[in-house]
């Protein structure tokens, strides 16, 4: 039995595939003694190969099993590939492996929806925010009625203009606003400098028409502007004849610089309440009404270039005076003088104390005081215009005033460029407007009593 035995463990080595019917036909008598002398049951003889194979490391013989199954023909296969290891009982690593990638897939599928639904969310929220904000710059919806004070530079175009809005705090999205302006042909406009009063409720086109050159009104009216008139009086006009605000054109004389060589000659002086005073040329104008202030200023200010005539200069430089100090001169005269026929002696009386200063330190006019109160007060108010009197008061200020006391015609201008040949130092009127003239203080004191005797039988 043990011989049989080791016999069939030397038939039962590992082998690839091992056929019985095969084994019959190769020798006869070997399967008649294998019938014969030792039957065993085919499950049993595996059962021994297996035993036999494991006295071996079978995990080093086993390779995985084939789960393919071949046609079955009565054959018994054997494998000898090395078998793989199980980490698991029944599922395999590559099952695994395939059902942590679907739920990674499926995790990752689900943040990708989400940030999808989020991100298109809040891109329509923006974009519906910015959208209205554009429409409510064009239409003035929901935007403020407070009132914007807008300077506007010489040469600005309508993409500088827009800038200019923005930065006033009157529109929100500039580009837009760059592109409704392109939409609607008004990328060419010129705006006018100037200072101009401005709300976002305008809406944009309201408030970049408001600064075109073009009038906004066509209708005109004719405004005359005596002589003698100050700033004051000339902008309270203007805005009586409804040709713009007065306060506008305070501000536009205040933060713009005009373009023209007298202008550049001005020297603005301690405690002057403006270089312009003098310089608004009284005459008759035509304006539109509702007109741009810059435009306003600038035919006053073109009046004067045009009447103040080279013999001028040469008649100034031959008194040794400037022209701001001859136009000063000659407000004064122009605020004394009653009638024409005055205003060479009293041009006299002046340019005699000015020429006599150590004698005569101050020019002593009444007309230069009343010029705070009645031209500068109502501007800025009492507590303010209080702190030009001492430049304006030519009872104690020594020579001119800081600047010029209104805007004085070409006949006033004439006679301070030509003073009469005079020794008077001093004059005054009595309520009937005559005028007095004195060369001495004593002959001053005499001249007095005339004129309260005079004023007294009035």
């Amino acid at each position: 039995m043990d011989e049989n035995k080791n016999n069939l463990n030397d038939d039962l080595k590992p082998m690839e595939y091992y056929d019985f019917k095969s084994a019959k036909e190769k020798s006869e008598a070997e399967a008649k003694r294998e019938s014969e002398d030792y039957v065993v049951d085919r499950s049993e003889r595996v059962r021994n190969f297996i035993a036999n194979m494991e006295s071996t490391d079978i995990d080093d013989m086993i390779e995985t099993v084939d789960t393919t199954t071949p046609e079955h023909k009565g054959e018994v296969y054997f494998s000898t590939a090395k078998a793989r290891k199980h980490t698991t009982g029944h599922q395999t690593p590559k099952k695994d492996n395939a059902k942590k990638k679907n739920t990674a897939i499926r995790t990752l599928s689900g943040i990708f929806t989400t940030f999808m639904l989020v991100f298109i969310v809040v891109a329509t929220a923006v974009a519906s925010i910015v959208g209205i904000s554009c429409i409510g710059d064009v239409l003035a919806l929901n935007r403020s009625k407070q009132q914007v004070t807008v300077t506007v530079p010489e040469n600005t175009d309508v993409k500088n203009m827009i800038s200019i809005l923005e930065d006033s705090g009157l529109i929100k999205n500039e580009l837009f606003c760059n592109l409704f302006a392109k939409f609607r042909h008004m990328d060419s406009n010129e705006y006018l400098s100037g200072v101009y009063y401005m709300n976002a409720g305008m809406g944009l086109e309201r408030m970049l028409n408001l600064a075109k050159i073009a009038p906004s009104k066509i209708d005109t009216v004719q405004v005359s502007i005596p002589e003698g008139y100050t700033l004051y009086q000339v902008f309270q006009r203007l805005e009586s004849n409804d040709v713009c605000d007065a306060q506008q054109l305070f501000d536009t004389l205040n933060q713009i610089d005009f373009d023209y060589d007298f202008i550049d000659e001005l020297a603005e002086s301690e405690g002057e309440y403006s270089i312009y005073e003098g310089y608004l040329f009284p005459d008759k104008y035509e304006f539109y009404q509702g007109e741009n202030p810059t435009n306003v200023l600038k035919k006053f200010l073109e009046n004067y270039d045009n009447k103040w005539t080279a013999e001028y200069s040469k008649k100034a430089e031959n008194l040794g005076m400037t022209r701001d100090q001859i136009m000063i001169i000659a407000s004064i005269i122009q605020k004394e003088a009653v009638t024409k026929e005055q205003m060479g002696n009293i041009s006299s009386v002046i340019h005699n104390r000015l020429k006599r200063s150590a004698s005569y330190p101050v020019i002593e006019c009444d007309s230069t005081l009343e010029y705070v109160n009645s031209s500068i007060t109502p501007v800025i108010g009492e507590q303010l215009s209080s702190k030009y009197s001492k430049y304006y008061d030519t009872f104690t200020c020594k020579g001119l005033p800081a600047g010029a006391i209104c805007n004085p015609g070409t006949e006033a201008i004439e006679a301070a460029l030509n003073p009469n040949d005079t020794s008077y130092f001093y004059f005054l009127h009595d309520n009937a407007g005559n005028i007095y003239l004195a060369e001495t203080f004593a002959e001053y004191e005499e001249k007095n009593q005339e004129v309260l005797i005079a004023n007294g039988a009035k």
